[in-house]
């Protein structure tokens, strides 16, 4: 099992911190234990979606790149798994 590090945890709170600036939702803080990244989605329509690694370094991913990899593997419960979470 696999733990946050300090540097993921600090950098979740400030992007945390940016979305709530701008008024933004968030709809769901998730940590996957297996690959250690933080998932993070918020905006109004769910359309911000963001990934803190372990080292603290954060991007944004697209819908795009989730209907993608759905495509590629045929099988919707890999977005979800992708995402950190379980269908």
């Amino acid at each position: 099992m696999i733990f946050p590090t300090n540097e993921q945890a600090l950098k979740c709170l400030i992007v945390c911190q940016m979305l709530s600036n701008y008024y933004r939702d968030i709809h769901l803080f998730r940590f996957n234990s297996q690959t250690g990244d933080v998932f993070i989605l918020a905006g109004a329509s769910d359309e911000l979606e963001i990934i803190v690694s372990s080292d603290g370094l954060w991007r944004f991913r697209t819908y795009a790149k989730l209907i993608h990899i759905a495509f590629c593997r045929g099988n919707p419960s890999v977005v979800a798994l992708r995402c950190g979470d379980v269908a």
